[in-house]
């Protein structure tokens, strides 16, 4: 089953144990960044999940919290977000389309 969703065994483990709420803030970047999560899922489903998986895994889950909630506009997420440049070049590419 892993290879069928593209992660190993260990990855599959560790996001079956932080879903379903693991992504969320994914989803509330995405929508800040104006991306339409079911659009991408729709044109790129295999970017979708890998934006789920490395948000999942990702250790400044705190940090982007309080930035979305205090800072919603600020770009600082940019700096510790390890989905920062696949959100930009699909931010670009929505621009470009």
């Amino acid at each position: 089953m892993p290879q069928d969703i593209g992660v190993s065994s260990t990855d599959l483990c560790v996001l079956a144990g932080k879903w379903p709420d693991s992504t969320n803030l994914l989803l509330r970047r995405m929508g800040e960044s104006g991306l339409d999560a079911t659009e991408i899922v729709r044109v790129e489903p295999q970017v979708k999940r890998d934006l789920q998986r490395v948000c999942t895994f990702c250790a400044s889950k705190r940090k982007c919290e309080h930035d979305l909630a205090s800072y919603p506009s600020d770009s600082a997420w940019q700096d510790y977000c390890p989905n920062a440049t696949t959100l930009k070049a699909l931010v670009a590419e929505r621009a470009n389309s």
